[in-house]
């Protein structure tokens, strides 16, 4: 009597696990056979865990692009010394010499020579209160810078008296904390004035007292200096 085949009970399956026909083959008479779906869950395994090293390494990518590459070890080396710090320049040297009641200062070797003609007058007290400076240009004009005390009235200037009659008002070209400064070129007649005159007056307004100042200066040894300063502008002995 032949064999008559019964067809087994259906078989649900999910929609993304299509049935394998082998699962649904039946087995020897009497039997099924075990239905073979680990081969899909196995592959479905797979490829989660190369997902998730996909997702390592380009997180992995991002983050040494983004946040640069890890700091080095720093290599060892040998220990150097320090290189010194420059040596500030020497500040120049200066050499007076005296001519009455005037000095020439120049600069000596090796800073290139510069040679002034000046005197100072002092109060009392040893302090500063008037310097009068005198220097030839690289024109040969003699040019002459007076300082006096910063309590003069900027306003007002000074007055320069050679005692020739003359007294010549002067205005004061900068003051600060420190002096008001005059500036200018001498002419040559005033100059001749200024060499033969007894006494040299120059005289200005204070701004504490509101009163006049005089200071007395003295041409004594000033043609003898400018002499002199003529010939160390000039580079002679």
């Amino acid at each position: 009597m032949a064999e008559v085949s019964r067809h087994s009970e259906p078989q649900i399956y999910p929609e993304d696990e299509p049935p394998d026909p082998s699962e649904q083959a039946p087995g020897p008479r009497g039997t099924r056979s075990k239905p073979r779906r680990q081969a899909p869950r196995l592959l479905k395994i797979v490829v989660a865990v190369l997902g998730m090293v996909l997702l390592l390494l380009i997180g992995g990518l991002i983050a040494r692009v983004v946040l640069g590459p890890p700091p080095t070890q720093p290599v060892a080396t040998s220990a150097v010394p320090a290189a010194k710090a420059p040596t500030p320049a020497a500040l120049p040297r200066f050499k007076s010499e005296p001519f009455g009641d005037w000095f020439l200062v120049c600069t000596e070797p090796p800073a290139a020579r510069s040679c002034i003609a000046q005197q100072q007058v002092m109060d009392s007290a040893k302090a500063v209160v008037f310097t009068w400076s005198m220097q030839l240009d690289e024109k040969g004009l003699l040019r002459t810078l007076w300082r006096i005390p910063p309590d003069a009235q900027p306003q007002r200037g000074f007055i320069i008296d050679a005692g020739d009659g003359k007294p010549r008002p002067v205005n004061f070209t900068g003051c600060d904390d420190k002096d008001c400064s005059v500036a200018g070129v001498l002419a040559p007649e005033f100059l001749k004035s200024l060499e033969g005159a007894k006494a040299v007056i120059a005289a200005y307004v204070s701004s504490k007292t509101n009163k006049p100042v005089r200071i007395s200066l003295s041409s004594r040894g000033l043609s003898d200096v400018l002499a002199e300063l003529g010939r160390s502008t000039a580079g002679t002995p």
